[in-house]
């Protein structure tokens, strides 16, 4: 991601700079449906906590958290700032906790596969240029890309991260509690993982090891996507 903006043989990668610009409005419209959507069912669900702060806005600015924002551009992963919910409001606490839980995920899929399309349907457009039409499906690749790669790691079970939310629906409420107390340990977790994007081998290695399961699974879902569309 913006590492590759500078290649270590030719210096500056302009276009990997082209790609990160490209980024910027598609991590800001991801993440932005991705936590409206949490809020929206939540809503639905008879809980109004998200729409009392300001949450259901499609203000990108009311919903980026600094450090998954970061991950987006360094590796293709990331998060927003969690919506608020209030479970006791939940008509079923958690039956509706699961809904809301799964709702970013399920938005950002959506996203994925109708980027695919859009990719598709663009080179078959007749009047752009071969650069210009490079330039769009470039962009709607790299949209269900980042999408695909939001929805996969936001079901990490770990705290904040709606995976975890939707393993703590199915706990015991006792367990659940005990479980979610996590998140406070989760931001060193991920900052762990940003600083090994940096390093050397052999930490770079150890880096790619961590994450491989997730690139497969994007690839995969994807894939998937691609023989839809």
């Amino acid at each position: 991601m913006i590492r590759s903006l500078f290649d270590s043989g030719t210096g500056f990668n302009t276009s990997a700079l082209i790609q990160t610009l490209m980024m910027i409005p598609i991590i800001l419209i991801s993440l932005t449906l991705h936590e409206v959507a949490h809020g929206y069912v939540a809503y639905k669900c008879g809980d109004d906590t998200a729409k009392s702060f300001g949450r259901l806005t499609l203000n990108p600015i009311s919903h980026l958290d600094p450090i998954g924002t970061l991950m987006m551009f360094l590796i293709g992963f990331g998060w927003a700032k969690p919506v608020p919910i209030n479970i006791r409001n939940f008509k079923k606490p958690r039956r509706d906790l699961f809904l809301v839980s799964i709702a970013g995920v399920t938005v950002n899929l959506l996203l994925a596969l109708i980027g695919m399309m859009l990719m598709y349907a663009s080179t078959h457009i007749g009047f752009l240029p071969a650069s210009a039409k490079a330039a769009v499906v470039s962009f709607f690749y790299i949209f269900s890309l980042l999408n695909t790669g939001l929805a996969v790691f936001n079901l990490i079970p770990l705290p904040p991260l709606d995976g975890s939310k939707v393993l703590s629906s199915l706990l015991p409420p006792a367990y659940a509690a005990k479980y979610l107390r996590l998140e406070f340990y989760s931001k060193y977790i991920f900052l762990g993982i940003i600083l090994l994007s940096f390093l050397p081998a052999p930490f770079s290695i150890i880096n790619d090891l961590l994450w491989m399961p997730f690139y497969y699974a994007r690839s995969g879902i994807l894939n998937a996507f691609s023989w839809l569309a």
